[in-house]
């Protein structure tokens, strides 16, 4: 804090005490989000800046990644086998150590170069290598999720079935991990699009609105405009429907509804326990769906903003060349006025509601509580069986965590919904002024705010990483490979071994404190927005002074 009021007072060096007292005041009303990332900005900076916490990771991400594609197809051919034990025996022959060591110097290799590289690197393999690492590694990724979902499901129709459903399992696994594979890399290019025509409609909003009056004298070019919007097929939408409800379904089944095949069909807590995965289940699907809406529906409403702006410049242009032909004039401006009112009542169509809040809300729980279900079953290991209150404390931790979230959301929706745009229209005799005016307010209204991940978001996704590296440690194909020297014959169950529990313990620390500083750097270490601190002192109510 000291640091910060030095640097405050040297903006003014000839400010009063007074002043340099009341400056002191403001500082300690500082949001404590802002103070704590004051002290640790630095930090991250420096991690990020050193860049070696990347290279780490790019090896221990590549690992996870060779791993995951071979514990896939071992867990889809032999799911009445263990996997790590039959990869073990696998890795004892040559063709399976050499398949191996190459498929982790493919994956570790290209996740090294991909992670120290960025996509606009002047070298075309850097480049490349930039640019498709992350739909490899969403590949891979979606594998696990999908492996999970088909491994959750046959257990479960087996419960019912009252027969073992292993079989299925084969051209189950398969079908669906293919599927899974062609939708998340279609869904990822289909975001990397629609991101690349949110980013020109942006520039096409910031160069419509710089237009000077002369400009605007030219009704050609402002017609030109129009063909210069860019937007989404209605194919592309659709599909992307199809592709959102699809991953929510996996997720649906992979994470809230396997919780079931840890407890019995006979227990009483069974149906009341099956009615609320089903319905997280259900809910994952209504939040992707809806995730996807939001994002459409943002990118449909800067388009309609564009369409108003350039009506508004219409407007101008008109008034500046009919000053004198005041009959044609105004019924070129009640045309204009009517085209306005309809884009208008477009934009109020495309408003957030509460129900699409409540949903967005829900999808936040739902990811809360994806992270706290995966501390509570972590502890499994810990138990020769399940105890039933656990699953039970877990099923209940996500109906609150989804209780508090849409509560949140309903009243945050009625608190905005009782406030008052900022100044009132001003009803003036000059038309064209009055239509300008109505123009700014309605864009002001609806124009989407730029996202920031806030303060707490980036230190949750901290977390995350750490909780989640302290998983994936020993899924990594260094460890499986290490794993492949261990002698059966010295110990009846070598994974339990002291040496192979320290090792997963080790690699589990190890990959938790890369992956989370890993995150720690690019949330923070990236972050310039802490210089604007004091320039943002001055702004603070006087109520806090």
């Amino acid at each position: 804090m000291m640091q910060k009021e030095q640097s405050i007072s040297t903006i003014n060096p000839s400010a009063s005490p007074a002043s340099r007292l009341s400056t002191k005041k403001t500082s300690r009303y500082l949001p404590l989000s802002r103070r704590l990332s004051k002290q640790h900005t630095q930090v991250a900076k420096k991690i990020h800046q050193v860049g070696y916490i990347y290279a780490l990771h790019g090896l221990l991400d590549g690992g996870i990644a060779a791993y995951g594609s071979m514990k896939f197809f071992f867990d889809v051919l032999f799911i009445n086998q263990s996997s790590t034990t039959l990869i073990h025996d696998w890795l004892q022959t040559p063709e399976g150590i050499s398949i191996a060591l190459a498929e982790a110097m493919a994956f570790v290799g290209f996740s090294l170069i991909a992670n120290m590289s960025e996509e606009n690197a002047t070298n075309a393999f850097r480049r490349a290598a930039a640019s498709f690492w992350p739909y490899c590694r969403s590949a891979v990724s979606e594998l696990k999720k999908t492996s999970r979902a088909v491994s959750n499901t046959v257990k479960i129709a087996s419960f019912f079935k009252e027969q073992n459903l292993d079989y299925a399992m084969i051209p189950f696994g398969l079908t669906m991990g293919a599927v899974s594979i062609v939708n998340r890399v279609w869904f990822r290019r289909m975001q990397n699009q629609r991101q690349l025509i949110k980013d020109r409609l942006q520039a096409l909003l910031k160069e419509i609105s710089a237009i000077s009056e002369n400009d605007s004298y030219d009704p050609d070019k402002l017609q030109g405009y129009y063909q210069e919007i860019p937007s989404q097929s209605k194919n592309q939408q659709k599909f992307a429907y199809v592709s959102a409800a699809y991953t929510g379904l996996m997720e649906g089944v992979a994470f809230y509804i396997g919780i079931l095949t840890f407890i019995s069909l006979t227990s009483p807590a069974f149906i009341p326990l099956a009615a609320c995965c089903l319905t997280f289940a259900i809910l994952s699907i209504a939040t992707r769906i809806h995730e996807e809406y939001e994002h459409q529906r943002e990118l449909e409403v800067h388009i309609l903003i564009i369409k108003l702006r350039l009506k508004q410049k219409e407007v101008a242009a008109l008034t500046a060349t009919t000053v004198d032909i005041k009959e044609n004039s105004t019924t070129q401006l009640t045309h204009l006025y009517n085209e306005i009112f309809i884009l208008s009542k477009e934009l109020d169509d495309k408003a957030i509601t509460l129900f699409g809040r409540t949903l967005k809300a829900t999808r936040q729980g739902l990811s809360v509580y994806a992270f706290i279900n995966k501390i509570i079953l972590g502890a499994t290991i810990f138990f020769s069986a399940v105890p039933i209150a656990l699953v039970i404390s877990s099923v209940g931790i996500g109906i609150s965590i989804l209780l508090f979230t849409t509560i949140k959301a309903v009243m945050k929706q009625i608190k905005e919904s009782g406030k008052n745009l900022n100044g009132e229209l001003v009803l003036v005799n000059n038309i064209p002024a009055m239509i300008n005016q109505i123009v700014d307010n309605i864009i002001q209204i609806h124009l989407p705010i730029e996202k920031t991940r806030s303060f707490w978001r980036s230190w949750f996704d901290v977390a995350w990483a750490f909780f989640s590296g302290l998983d994936k440690g020993r899924k990594n194909i260094g460890h499986l490979l290490m794993v492949s020297f261990a002698e059966r014959s010295l110990h009846d169950d070598y994974m339990q071994s002291p040496i192979m529990i320290n090792l997963s313990i080790a690699l589990g620390v190890l990959s938790s404190i890369i992956f989370s500083l890993r995150t720690y750097a690019m949330a923070f270490g990236t972050n310039e927005d802490n210089e604007s601190e004091v320039k943002n002192l001055s702004s603070l109510p006087a109520a806090t002074l």
